[in-house]
């Protein structure tokens, strides 16, 4: 019995956090005591959900006539990591959602930096996030796969020094830059070319992505500089 009323009065709080959470100070506590399941019910919408244990997230919502296309653009950049002098961070104080996954500050590049501007065939480039690791060591396994046609001089160098370079990629969104990769878990790119067959494919070599980060979405609204920054 003593059992059964302690889960009871735990579940009893839980569902009380609960509505503190969904509604703050605007909780009828008496209408609440009376019927809790009824309440809550009656005052938490369908398309609400709930993260009382993350109460800055708020509702999920999805906008109806909201864009989104899905796919790159055509042009992806590849920064090796010992080509910055300075990276942007997160912001160590957030106070609206992004800034949990937004980079703040400027990126500067060292004098010899050399920003890699790779054109990829369209409809051929995507990123990936998907979970990885043990449990209560879970992470975010990210990548993309990118194509670039033929087989001239610049496409082969920069194909033999990649597999070695860790670098920083940067995909262009339409006002913003997926980021992957960073400075303490960089992205290394695996090229594997092909001269496809008469009649069907395409010749070319493709570049798998690869970097690990405890985030499945990285974004930078900054300015990405293509040479580096005048001293």
């Amino acid at each position: 019995m003593k059992r059964t009323k302690f889960i009871l009065q735990t579940l009893f709080t839980l569902l009380l956090f609960t509505a503190v959470a969904a509604f703050g100070s605007t909780v009828d506590v008496g209408a609440f005591v009376d019927a809790p399941m009824l309440y809550l019910i009656d005052n938490v919408r369908s398309t609400d959900v709930l993260f009382a244990a993350f109460p800055f997230y708020g509702a999920v919502v999805w906008p109806e006539g909201e864009p989104n296309m899905p796919g790159t653009e055509k042009d992806v950049y590849f920064i090796p990591l010992s080509g910055f002098t300075n990276f942007p961070a997160l912001n160590p104080s957030p106070a609206v959602a992004k800034d949990y996954h937004t980079l703040t500050g400027t990126i500067t590049l060292a004098p010899n930096c050399n920003v890699i501007k790779l054109y990829t065939t369209y409809r051929t480039g995507d990123y990936k996030a998907e979970i990885d690791g043990e449990t209560d060591g879970r992470y975010f396994k990210i990548g993309g796969e990118f194509f670039h046609p033929g087989d001239k001089a610049d496409i082969i160098n920069f194909a033999n020094a990649c597999p070695n370079t860790p670098g920083i990629m940067f995909i262009p969104m339409g006002g913003y830059y997926l980021v992957l990769g960073s400075t303490g878990h960089p992205v290394y790119l695996s090229p594997s070319f092909a001269t496809g067959k008469v009649g069907e494919g395409k010749k070319g070599t493709t570049f798998t992505a690869e970097a690990w980060s405890q985030r499945m979405i990285t974004k930078y609204e900054g300015e990405l500089p293509l040479v580096p920054t005048s001293s």
